[in-house]
């Protein structure tokens, strides 16, 4: 019958107390499987092997830390680019509207691409409308009374191609004069 401060080692199969064992919180009453001498045997005779996993643990920890400073500059690089895009100038200019265009799906009925074209007739391109779904609807509604006007567009600098990029159509401040 076995004692309950004793344990059956698992490697020498001898049972004994508690104080030859060592501690490990997985193990069955808080101990590990194999006693303190059969794990010291153990360490001796596979010295090599436990050398040359625990020297492949710390190159791995070492890549890890790597990676993860890598990593954190990254992560810095991309806040700064954040910032800077969304710090970027906005350039506006004035355009003449060609066309009120309605969108599709959720924008059905309303306004969602506005055609413009510069003042000299050189340009042609398409900025996005820009206000609420109410606005959308009374603009397209209004179509005829937007095409010809002259209006300010805002945009982030210009495109290869010489048109404005990321160009928008703000419907409460784009009119010149009175709508």
């Amino acid at each position: 019958m076995i004692d309950t401060q004793t344990k059956i080692c698992s490697k020498c199969r001898l049972e004994k107390s508690f104080d030859c064992f060592r501690k490990e919180k997985g193990g069955r009453f808080g101990l590990r499987a194999d006693c303190k001498e059969c794990n010291k045997l153990y360490r001796v005779h596979h010295k090599d092997h436990i050398k040359e996993t625990n020297a492949a643990y710390y190159r791995a920890k070492k890549k890890r830390l790597t990676l993860r400073e890598k990593l954190a500059s990254l992560e810095a690089e991309n806040k700064a680019l954040q910032e800077k895009l969304a710090n970027k100038p906005t350039d506006t200019d004035d355009f003449i509207i060609t066309n009120v265009q309605q969108g599709s799906g959720n924008w059905s009925g309303k306004a969602k691409i506005i055609s413009l074209k510069s003042e000299d007739g050189k340009l042609n391109f398409d900025a996005a409308f820009k206000g609420s779904m109410e606005e959308a609807t009374e603009c397209l509604k209004n179509k005829k009374h937007w095409i010809g006007k002259l209006v300010e567009i805002k945009f982030n600098g210009y495109t290869g191609l010489g048109t404005p990029s990321f160009a928008q159509l703000d419907y409460n401040n784009a009119l010149k004069g009175d709508r």
